[in-house]
């Protein structure tokens, strides 16, 4: 019997060389991430690449005296990207199939103490697809970063585990909302795995609330109401807030979806989707004039009626071809700022700031241009911007407020509250 680990690889080493000296396998395949910060470099890199509490150490294989003809690194470009550490897996899982032949003579350890969180899920994901044992060094732990010394790979029973890890994965995909990706995975563990009695009620529950957050998250409200109000008592100030943006609670000042958006654009952020972020809040900026002159002059902004504009400053606001007036962003603010409106003021105040912001989302490509937004340039636009629509959210009593962001945890599965609402 060959006995092969797959290993993922993180900046920790001593872990891992643990579980090499103590399974003992014929093979060792390494989940490495690439680049400069990469991983890679760890399992065998010259010198002493491994830092462990301040003291260097030789690579991995050097340390577990790991021959080349023994081991075998895989690259993952995107460590957070789920698909991809699966594909990774699946890449893993087809060269051991070519190395050895038949799986029926291979005994296939998945140890995922290392690694990024992602590269973890997606090894446990595949582990238990593939009937893989599951391993994790545990030890006695110091501090609550890490476990640091006297760790042993330890199986782990997979009736009882597969229904926490995979609670687990899908924790991991809600902590940066990834709803539909824990949905997915929730739904999987109902179809195909048995799951039954309280275990079931709190995964359909916990599936049920994330397809809701899933619906949300695209701007499906009235759908996502519909899946939430069942759980109100478990997600109440989303919930409450969900109706708000609906009009369906109060206070209700008009002003909502521009929160809505705000949070969402904090969301894709959270995911490192910079374009899609700034998009959004270029939006919530645009929505928020919008929303101004509707709900106190009675203007639309695709279709100005010139009798609602001052006659001092009529000429300033030109018709197009079919006779109608039509103001984009920078002129919905003039024409608030032209009425004497404070929003408008606001926006005059840091005028230049904020246009000069909004230029380096019209570079993007889901813009005007063929620059992806980086983390660089999103976090310069959204302190422009998020400040400028705080302080105005603030003066029409509709604050933003970070608290009524998404759930980054699934706690919300095990809460048990009923509520009228």
């Amino acid at each position: 019997m060959v006995k092969v680990l797959v290993l993922t690889v993180g900046g920790s080493c001593d872990p891992l060389v643990n579980a090499i000296k103590q399974e003992k396998p014929n093979f060792v395949y390494f989940l490495c991430s690439t680049g400069p910060k990469g991983s890679v470099i760890v399992v065998n890199g010259p010198g002493k690449p491994c830092k462990e509490r301040e003291v260097a150490k030789p690579s991995i294989a050097s340390q577990a005296n790991l021959s080349t003809d023994t081991y075998e690194v895989v690259e993952i470009d995107d460590p957070d990207d789920l698909g991809a550490c699966y594909r990774a897996c699946e890449i893993v899982s087809a060269r051991i199939q070519n190395r050895f032949g038949d799986f029926g003579n291979i005994e296939i350890v998945a140890n995922y103490t290392g690694g990024t969180k992602t590269m973890s899920a997606a090894l446990v994901l595949y582990a238990l697809d593939s009937g893989w044992p599951v391993k994790f060094n545990v030890g006695i732990r110091n501090n609550l970063v890490k476990v640091e010394g006297g760790d042993t790979p330890t199986p782990i029973g997979v009736e009882d585990v597969l229904w926490k890890r995979r609670l687990e994965t899908a924790n991991i995909m809600i902590s940066s909302y990834y709803y539909a990706e824990a949905q997915e995975i929730l739904e999987s563990l109902l179809r195909n795995f048995p799951v039954a009695g309280e275990r079931k009620r709190l995964t359909m529950k916990c599936k049920e609330i994330c397809r809701g957050f899933n619906l949300w998250d695209h701007f499906k409200h009235e759908d996502a109401l519909a899946v939430l109000e069942r759980f109100a008592g478990d997600v109440l100030d989303q919930f409450l807030f969900l109706k708000r943006i609906l009009g369906r609670a109060k206070p209700v000042t008009g002003y909502e979806t521009v929160v809505d958006l705000m949070l969402n654009a904090e969301r894709r952020a959270a995911q490192r989707r910079y374009d899609d972020a700034v998009a959004r809040l270029y939006r919530a900026v645009e929505m928020l004039a919008q929303r101004r002159l509707q709900k106190e002059y009675g203007i639309e902004t695709g279709d100005v009626d010139p009798e609602k504009i001052p006659q001092s400053v009529r000429e300033k606001y030109k018709s197009d071809e079919d006779g109608k007036i039509r103001i984009g962003l920078r002129m919905a603010y003039t024409l608030l700022f032209d009425l004497g409106d404070e929003v408008g003021r606001l926006f005059m105040d840091e005028e230049n700031r904020i246009i000069d912001a909004l230029k380096k989302r019209n570079l993007s490509i889901l813009a005007h241009g063929i620059i992806p937004v980086d983390e660089a340039t999103y976090e310069s636009v959204s302190r422009v911007l998020v400040d400028f629509l705080s302080r105005t959210l603030d003066l029409l009593q509709c604050p933003y407020d970070r608290r009524l962001q998404f759930p980054r945890t699934m706690d919300f599965c095990f809460r048990e509250k009923s509520v009228n609402c």
